[in-house]
């Protein structure tokens, strides 16, 4: 984890996605933005480090490695009553289920994503 200044608004995020450049991307973009961010590329990993440590903002993609999906995380985050705190990330298209999910959760954004305020408003929720 890298040390960032706090500016009063800084949150503690973990950015969840099975691919490295995303993850890579996303955590460096709230980091310059003064936030405290962890990452994990796989389902298992993100429930482990929930044992321990609370977020603000969880960034989660849809698939991921290991056997859990970010569905399967979800679903265990809304049991904690943490669903608020989850802004998805896909790059494939959704059908009405997968829709649900995105729905219940605080955001969703499409991979790539437009652009970098994106990843800062969603961060703001």
């Amino acid at each position: 984890m890298e040390n960032t200044p706090d500016n009063g608004n800084s949150r503690k995020i973990l950015v969840v996605d099975d691919e490295r450049a995303v993850r890579d991307l996303v955590a460096v973009v709230l980091r310059r933005a003064g936030h405290e961010v962890e990452t994990a590329a796989s389902g298992e990993e993100t429930l482990e480090r929930l044992k321990t440590r609370d977020y603000d903002v969880i960034f989660l993609d849809v698939i991921l490695q290991g056997q859990l999906s970010g569905f399967d995380v979800f679903d265990e985050l809304e049991r904690r009553e943490l669903a608020d705190r989850v802004v998805f990330l896909t790059g494939r298209p959704c059908d009405e289920k997968q829709m649900d999910y995105f729905r219940r959760a605080s955001a969703f954004l499409t991979k790539p994503v437009k652009g970098l305020h994106e990843i800062l408003a969603a961060a703001a929720l």
